[in-house]
């Protein structure tokens, strides 16, 4: 049949044909026929009889015939490797051969594309065109291995099987365009196939130069890349697994990662260091004490070697070249996160000395790329400047004309956003130089005024510039520090008053003035850093030494602090509570000589209170700094009275400070990286984590107007007078009972004010601190609030009666408010999460098990659904005391 030239000379091959075609499908498909042979005897008649260059007319209609019988094989032949490389080798030459016959006969060299469009003008050649190209087209995207390049040749002096060339390198080879080129059918979906087929095409090409990269090594090169890969895992491993509050940990790290043999000990131990450089910078890893776990190791084999140099190679010269070649790049998937990570260890480095700036620029300056003559920042003067006003007035007006996205249906909850990064030309294309010249942070000492003094003229130059920029970065740290010295302070009188708090600002203003400060570069904003830090302590001593009855709060400590961690600088933090923290005594004494009517060590407990929560946040790094054993004692000093001294009144500030004072010390003496005695008995602590008598008092008569006008004032200074005349009510159960009812009622009402949900729980933890017992009653409410059918069992049922939990509105501020609870050690948290463990999932569980069971919901009594609400509210309460945030996220 395929060898006849006019089938209509020849009826018997059309007669037959349709009855031949069907049996062997049919025999296909029921396994009567060897499947592999019957489709490799199908590609060879396509190689014997259609791939040789013949006149366009000759045997079309068998042609025709083949390839419509040949496409209802396709899906089993791309099961097959070898089978759809022969045949998309096959289909490529025959497009090849189409295109060398339409240019002899037309006496030019066309590109493929235009020869292809004219060659599906012809009516008898179109469909078979199509064909072949769907069927390649449907080989690249099923089965993509098939057009891999290999490097395999035929010979040619011998006579092979003409098999094997079509084995051999890649049919994509031998199209007369890209596979993409050639013609398709006109439809909607043409233009999204396309870029199918050129995403295919891109990951055929990475795969074949993989092949081409010889990934296939031989014996000596296997063994070689075998020692690397090695070396890489067992740093990787060392870092991944070691416990860093281990005794001892680091020099056991050092001698692990340093302590090697090998032919090549220069190159491999260049290796190993850049990799625990990208460690402590990748995404993939987290913690900011990477950093300095880094640096304090390579600094330890510095001290054993006695040498910076390992090999030829000098630290900072090996440093330089992780930044060169491995150091996160600008459009890499997580270019910010990584690059402040990257930040964090350049401080520790210059920190260690193991990255000496001077040293940086100096060798810039003498290979001429630096210039005093040619400041930096010329070059990106234009980048910077501000928009033409013509072109700011015409978007102006023509803003209103833009249509509005629309508003999207509002959820049960709102996800918390990434916060995007806004410092200026980190998103710039600069060379690595550049970039660590303008972005790189020193330290705002008086060691390294002289390197300040030489960034800013390299990048600057000598003129008004330099002296203008750092204006305007006064500016910027002048109108933050207003926020403590004008917007929110604490104003104290003398005489037997009790201080008046001044909030003049609420949080989005002072978010919107720190926006200035967050789009500096992070060398502006830890210079910034240092203006404010200085700021707050002077107002502080201004107070001590009697120039000023004012005093800064925590919202304007947490500014500060906020402000070290958005300039990666943590280390800082623990500077500024060093040098806060002793004068924290000494404001409380001025307080006491001025008779404030107000609970002893509030002022410093809550300005204590902040520094232990943003180095919690930084607990590893805190311990490995050298500054912890220090801060420690600090800290004991400030709560010491509170602890020792007999009916001195325990805040919940104190109380958390004493907590945290306790852990760091056992932490410290357990890890030994305390060089200096650390102050406090066990003793003094015996009364910081006294958490009640772990059993229920049950019900007791509800006081309805117990602490309710307490709760309707502002409670961030409360009169120390009144403080002592109420305290004693609480010796009463019912009136514990009362208080802590009447609490979550004012939390509910409260509902999404941050600031009186922290001032109440504030408060309330101070009562707790005096009144360990309440902690039973916390437990106990909170246990009703979220598993309502025990909730009379707890004696807090008469709670729901005044909370609805089937109201979702009222989830946050409660859990929020439980969440400030436990932040001011109210209760102990390890058994409130026991007690929601145990009691509210195992009555659902239940429920649901008995629904599934029985097939249907019980409609008589309770509905099986009433204690959803109390396992929401669980879920949300155990989510903010793990993730000790308000806010939900979303990954």
């Amino acid at each position: 049949m395929w060898d006849v030239n006019d089938l209509s000379a020849c009826p018997v091959y059309t007669e037959r044909w349709l009855y031949i075609s069907n049996l062997s499908k049919c025999a296909f498909e029921d396994g009567v026929i060897e499947r592999q042979d019957f489709l490799n005897e199908l590609c060879d008649i396509f190689s014997d009889y259609f791939v040789r260059r013949v006149k366009n007319e000759e045997k079309l209609p068998q042609l025709r015939i083949y390839l419509l019988f040949l496409t209802q094989f396709l899906r089993h032949i791309n099961n097959n490797l070898i089978l759809a490389r022969r045949l998309a080798h096959m289909i490529a030459m025959k497009l090849r051969l189409y295109k060398m016959e339409y240019d002899e006969q037309n006496n030019t060299v066309t590109k493929g594309p235009e020869a292809f469009t004219v060659l599906t003008q012809c009516s008898a050649l179109r469909p078979i065109i199509h064909v072949l190209t769907a069927v390649l087209q449907n080989i690249v995207i099923d089965a993509p291995a098939a057009v891999i390049w290999n490097k395999f040749k035929v010979s040619t002096t011998d006579k092979l099987p003409f098999i094997l060339s079509q084995l051999c390198g890649s049919p994509l080879d031998l199209l007369p365009c890209a596979i993409h080129e050639l013609p398709l059918p006109s439809g909607k979906e043409s233009e999204r196939f396309v870029e199918l087929l050129k995403l295919r095409t891109a990951e055929i090409v990475r795969r074949s130069q993989a092949v081409q990269d010889k990934w296939s090594f031989n014996q000596k090169e296997q063994f070689a890349f075998a020692k690397l890969v090695n070396g890489c895992l067992d740093v990787i491993g060392i870092l991944d697994s070691t416990d860093v509050l281990e005794p001892n940990i680091l020099p056991a790290v050092t001698t692990r990662i340093f302590n090697f043999r090998s032919e090549n000990w220069a190159e491999e131990v260049l290796i190993r260091i850049k990799l625990m450089l990208h460690w402590a910078v990748t995404s993939e890893r987290e913690g900011s004490h990477r950093a300095i776990i880094v640096t304090k190791v390579i600094y330890q084999q510095v001290l054993n070697q006695q040498s910076y140099m390992f090999g030829p190679f000098h630290m900072q010269d090996i440093i330089l070249n992780y930044f060169y070649t491995e150091a996160p790049t600008y459009g890499s998937k997580y270019y910010h996160q990584e690059f402040a990570s990257l930040v964090t260890l350049f401080i520790e480095l210059s920190r260690f000395k193991l990255f000496v700036h001077d040293c940086f620029v100096k060798e810039l300056i003498k290979s001429g790329e630096l210039d005093y003559q040619r400041p930096v920042m010329e070059k990106f003067k234009c980048e910077s400047k501000p928009p033409d006003p013509i072109t700011s007035l015409i978007s102006a007006q023509f803003e209103d004309l833009t249509p509005e996205e629309p508003p999207k249906p509002t959820g049960l909850i709102s996800y918390k956003q990434e916060e995007k990064d806004e410092h200026v030309y980190l998103n710039d294309s600069m060379s690595m130089n550049d970039r660590i010249l303008i972005q790189m942070p020193l330290r705002q000492t008086e060691e390294h005024r002289s390197e300040a003094n030489q960034r800013a003229l390299v990048l600057y130059g000598m003129d008004d510039a330099r002296e203008n920029h750092k204006a305007e970065m006064k500016k910027i740290a002048k109108e933050v520090c207003k926020i403590w010295q004008k917007k929110i302070y604490v104003q104290f009188l003398e005489g037997n008053e009790a201080p008046s708090w001044k909030q003049s600002i609420n949080s989005q203003k002072i978010v919107e003035i720190l926006a200035r400060f967050r789009s500096q570069t992070y060398y502006d904003q830890m210079m910034i850093c240092g203006w404010c830090a200085e700021s707050f302590s002077d107002m502080i001593r201004d107070f001590i030494l009697g120039h000023s009855l004012q005093m800064p709060t925590s919202e304007g400590l947490d500014v500060i602090c906020g402000m070290f961690e958005s300039a990666q600088y943590i280390y800082g933090i623990f500077e500024l509570c060093e040098a806060v923290t002793p004068l924290l005594p000494c404001a409380e004494k001025i307080i006491r000589s001025l008779a404030a009517d107000v609970i002893p060590g509030s002022m410093s407990g809550q300005l204590g209170y902040v520094f232990v929560a943003y180095i919690c946040r930084h607990w590893h790094y805190f311990l490995h700094s050298d500054l912890a054993p220090t801060i420690t004692n600090q800290l004991y000093e400030l709560i010491e009275r509170m602890i020792r001294a007999h009916e001195y009144p325990m805040t919940s500030w104190g109380r958390t400070i004493a907590a945290f004072v306790y852990h760091a010390k056992s932490q410290l003496k357990k890890s030994q990286l305390s060089d200096i005695k650390l102050h406090g008995a066990r003793d003094d602590f015996r009364h910081v984590f006294n958490h009640g008598s772990s059993s229920y008092n049950g019900g007791s008569r509800y006081n309805a107007l117990f602490f309710k006008d307490v709760f309707e004032k502002k409670l961030r200074f409360f009169s120390y007078h009144e403080y002592k005349k109420r305290l004693p009510s609480f010796g009463q159960l019912y009136n514990r009972y009362s208080f802590v009812i009447n609490s979550f009622i004012a939390a509910k009402n409260f509902m999404r004010d941050h600031d009186r949900l922290s001032d109440l729980a504030t408060f309330c933890g101070h009562i707790s601190a005096q009144i360990p017992a309440l902690a039973d009653e916390w437990v106990a409410a909170i246990k009703a609030l979220c598993c309502t059918s025990v909730s009379q069992h707890t004696g807090y049922g008469e709670l729901l009666e005044h909370i609805d939990v089937n109201d979702c509105s009222t989830h946050y501020p409660i859990a929020t408010f439980v969440m400030l609870l436990a932040g001011k050690y109210a209760f102990s948290v390890p058994r409130l999460i026991a007690e929601l463990l145990n009691n509210a999932f195992p009555v659902i569980m239940k429920r649901e098990q008995s629904s599934f069971v029985s097939g249907r919901y019980n409609v008589i009594g309770r509905s099986e659904y009433d204690c959803e609400p109390g396992v929401c509210l669980t879920l949300l309460i155990l989510a903010q005391l793990s993730c000790a945030t308000d806010e939900p996220f979303h990954r």
